[in-house]
């Protein structure tokens, strides 16, 4: 009784088996591999987003201290800047009455991809007075 047959027809089974099963493992590697590389590409998108979102309600603030700087009284506006293609932000800004004749200001950027939003970023100065230059420009918080 032989423990390991002899014949080449019998070996070529089992590489056929081993083939199989590498096959298997690269295949599963494979999959790994891109649900990894899928889900670090949407995480530097969002992160990329979330900056150019704060940097677009930031712009929208010192635009809303320029206005105020002109004309202190509250206002509302809005304005919308082109990403690329299909992206935009839309930036809300908002100066809102506070106690003590003075004035909050608010800026809201939303980040739109095909017009469905996909980030978006409030940042707002309390406290604003009416003075010349910075010193009026009240305290700066990111509420996002």
């Amino acid at each position: 009784m032989k423990l390991w047959p002899q014949s080449s027809h019998d070996r070529r089974g089992f590489a056929v088996y081993l083939a199989f099963l590498v096959t298997t493992v690269l295949f599963f590697l494979v999959l790994g591999g891109q649900d990894i590389v899928r889900l670090t590409l949407d995480q530097g998108r969002t992160t990329a987003l979330e900056v150019i979102g704060f940097q677009a309600a930031d712009g929208g603030l010192e635009r809303g201290l320029a206005r105020l700087h002109r004309s202190f009284r509250p206002f509302t506006a809005t304005y919308v800047s082109p990403l690329g293609p299909f992206r935009q932000v839309e930036v809300q800004i908002a100066a809102r009455p506070a106690p003590r004749a003075r004035l909050d200001l608010i800026a809201t950027a939303t980040i739109l991809d095909g017009g469905r939003p996909v980030a978006r970023r409030r940042v707002e100065r309390r406290d604003i007075q009416q003075r010349p230059g910075r010193t009026g420009s009240g305290r700066f918080l990111e509420a996002s």
